[in-house]
């Protein structure tokens, strides 16, 4: 329990250690971006925004695909179903036709 509670506080030791470290990247990056060229700001935020762009319209497509594949696979399997149900019926109704036959002859 001991050897716990030394971990847990050195864990807080360690974090609180992180938190100025974290605010002083941030301020820095801040300074950084007020220190820009506003054209270099600009063109930065619209390279960053077309990529946003390009990855939504890849997220996008790549749902259609996924759907046009589930809608193939779903037409495929009511086609494959509808081939059976025909087969069962063509078989049934040769069996009809050997039973009504087969009483004929009798």
């Amino acid at each position: 329990a001991a050897a716990a509670e030394a971990r847990r506080l050195e864990k807080e030791r360690l974090e609180q250690e992180q938190e100025p470290i974290a605010e002083v990247m941030e301020e820095e990056e801040m300074e950084q971006e007020e220190e820009e060229d506003p054209d270099e700001v600009i063109a930065r935020l619209e390279e960053e925004e077309r990529l946003e762009q390009e990855r939504i319209a890849e997220e996008e497509e790549r749902v259609v695909v996924e759907a046009a594949a589930a809608a193939a696979a779903a037409a495929a399997r009511e086609e494959e179903e509808a081939r059976r149900f025909e087969e069962e019926r063509l078989e049934q109704e040769r069996l009809e036709e050997d039973r009504i036959a087969a009483q004929e002859a009798a």
